[in-house]
């Protein structure tokens, strides 16, 4: 999945790539909201989400948090 997220493959997923893909899966969120999702997971305030915060989302999710 990360991969998809990150459509340059650059190693990290800016916040126009993660748009794009959750547009893809069909999500219609506002910028708003979207922006505070992307924020919440961009643990080290860097403007991108590498593997580890991406992946540590979806660990979190699988375990019912």
């Amino acid at each position: 999945m990360f991969k998809f997220f990150d459509s340059n493959e650059n190693g990290a997923i800016d916040f126009g790539e993660f748009t794009r893909a959750l547009e893809n899966y069909g999500c219609t969120f506002s910028e708003g909201d979207i922006r505070s999702l992307f924020q919440k997971y961009d643990k080290d305030n860097s403007g991108t989400l590498v593997y580890e915060e991406f992946a540590a989302a979806f660990a979190a999710r699988g375990a019912g948090e």
